[in-house]
């Protein structure tokens, strides 16, 4: 190792002489010598691990750029960044928590809490540059979850002797069938007309 890495020599005689071994027993040399040992991989593991955070973070932002998975491989078989199939997992992963962490926190909140939905649906019909031959229709909907104020219930508001709040929070199949009556047709028209 020292070979590789001259600056190393320098960092292993520190590590030695930090340990002191002239005020100890020729005895303890081994566990001594163990001990340093052990504290080398931690600090190797230490460095390990913020690089392959790095390298994560790198592929996983070259993904967000629709970046090919040719190229995030091949720049993965130079040790740059991670290959495209661990940024997948990745991205599964962070779905998966992030679903987990707003399920949790609504259960948790039910009663106080708010969905809104933003107006900022849109569909746009696009080429995709390496496929250029298909058409590719991208969706956007924005969903917002509001601060919470955990000193009060919602104020109980009726129409027509019925409270509008929903028991059951969001009730996913009216809005499948209001957005699919109401919104979609609207929403399929372009903008230009």
């Amino acid at each position: 190792m020292e070979a590789k890495d001259r600056h190393l020599k320098a960092f292993f005689d520190e590590l030695v002489l930090s340990a002191n071994l002239s005020q100890k027993k020729h005895e303890s040399y081994p566990k001594i010598m163990s001990q340093l040992l052990l504290i080398c991989y931690i600090l190797c593991d230490i460095c390990n691990k913020f690089i392959i955070n790095v390298k994560h973070n790198l592929a996983l932002y070259l993904d967000s750029t629709d970046t090919d998975n040719s190229t995030i491989n091949a720049l993965a078989e130079l040790g740059i960044i991670s290959m495209s199939q661990t940024v997948w997992h990745k991205k599964k992963e962070i779905s998966e928590s992030h679903m987990d962490t707003i399920n949790n926190h609504l259960e948790k909140y039910h009663e106080t809490s708010m969905v809104l939905n933003i107006d900022d649906y849109y569909n746009i019909y696009t080429n995709h540059v390496p496929k250029s031959s298909k058409m590719l229709t991208l969706t956007h909907m924005a969903t917002i979850l509001l601060n919470l104020i955990n000193a009060t219930l919602p104020i109980p508001i009726n129409f027509n002797n019925i409270s509008i709040h929903n028991p059951k929070l969001v009730n996913a199949d009216s809005l499948k069938v209001d957005l699919e009556n109401r919104f979609i047709e609207l929403l399929e028209m372009p903008f230009n007309e």
